[in-house]
């Protein structure tokens, strides 16, 4: 049923050797997506797949950086990666978000073109993209958390929602000016439902409870409205 994400040996070739060059330098990411990254080797699910979570913002923040030095082809290459990277997530076998996160990558693929032809001219038009990147990462790891914890897997999904709140909040900081009011009332409400799930995996239960699925399912309806804050 799954279409495939990136069509070409060739492409998907590369797109792997971006996640393995990616991988190498993981220590470098930021700090919130660096814990990610733990819990994730906790839970035991350190796959390739896994080790994508902090892939796409780590060339986010290095296209930005290239772009204020000047560096405009170094800033497209890096925008580049970071769409190959949300491809790679979007050829899950398991997940009913694939369109979101072809758009954003589609979205993203034309930004990095622009940017090296020289026609963008202003940062913001990185920082809306990227935003709306984060956003669709962050609703794409929620519905992971979602789908472990029915199968009543509370670390897998403590695993994907920390994935998740982390990208709400990347994406609050690269566009506070229509975020930052409702955007970090929901991260705020992320952190808190990660933190019970973390202290039930502390206590020994496998399953949350109905409460913490209807906060984690709540969840789902304020990222969906901070998507469409944020649309193109």
């Amino acid at each position: 049923m799954k279409h495939a994400a990136i069509s070409g040996a060739a492409a998907l070739l590369a797109s792997l050797l971006v996640s393995v060059a990616w991988a190498q330098n993981a220590e470098k990411a930021g700090a919130s997506n660096a814990a990610t990254s733990a819990a994730t080797k906790t839970a035991g699910k350190e796959t390739t797949s896994s080790t994508l979570i902090n892939g796409p913002e780590t060339h986010f923040r290095a296209a930005r950086t290239a772009f204020d030095k000047g560096d405009l082809g170094a800033a497209g290459h890096d925008i580049r990666q970071g769409a190959a990277l949300i491809r790679i997530e979007a050829n899950r076998s398991n997940i009913t978000d694939e369109t979101d996160l072809l758009t954003s990558a589609a979205e993203l693929e034309t930004l990095a073109g622009n940017v090296a032809q020289g026609s963008v001219s202003s940062p913001y038009d990185l920082s809306r993209a990227f935003a709306r990147a984060d956003l669709a990462l962050a609703r794409h790891y929620h519905m992971l958390a979602q789908e472990s914890l029915h199968q009543k897997n509370t670390k897998e999904a403590a695993v994907w929602l920390g994935a998740a709140t982390d990208y709400v909040n990347d994406s609050v900081a690269w566009n506070s000016r229509q975020l930052e009011e409702s955007g970090s009332p929901v991260v705020k409400k992320m952190r808190a439902l990660q933190k019970s799930l973390q202290e039930k995996i502390s206590a020994g239960t496998q399953a949350a409870s109905q409460e913490t699925a209807r906060g984690l399912d709540a969840l789902g309806k304020d990222l969906q409205q901070l998507a469409q804050k944020i649309s193109p």
